[in-house]
């Protein structure tokens, strides 16, 4: 989860650059896919060890408003991470909510991290 987190935020950050404009282009675009849902794999790490080797990743982003968006992100038959993007006055923030299968938040819950302006 922490390597998926760390991947979204570095895109996030080049993105936007980091400043308001960019920040609000790039919220703009991804609410402009609310709906849709994207499938991938992992090519890194290589490991056959690692918890994401051989499974289906589905992202769907879900749940758009003019400030925040769900993104649930399933890693074959777990569901049990959402990622969060907020807009924010200083740009974006994003934070990844990881329930265990009772429901309870895991320890890595709303870890994420924002992409301010200088």
């Amino acid at each position: 989860m922490k390597f998926s987190v760390m991947i979204l935020a570095g895109v996030l950050w080049v993105t936007t650059g980091c400043t308001r404009q960019p920040a609000d282009h790039f919220f703009s675009s991804l609410r402009a896919h609310c709906g849709e849902s994207y499938t991938g794999k992992t090519v890194f790490p290589e490991s056959p060890d690692h918890p994401f080797a051989g499974k289906e990743l589905v992202m769907e982003i879900a749940d758009c408003s003019d400030s925040e968006v769900r993104i649930p992100f399933r890693v074959g038959a777990d569901t049990s991470r959402t990622w969060i993007l907020r807009k924010t006055d200083a740009g974006l923030e994003l934070k990844p909510d990881h329930r265990h299968p009772a429901g309870t938040p895991d320890d890595l819950t709303m870890s994420g991290g924002s992409a301010t302006s200088p």
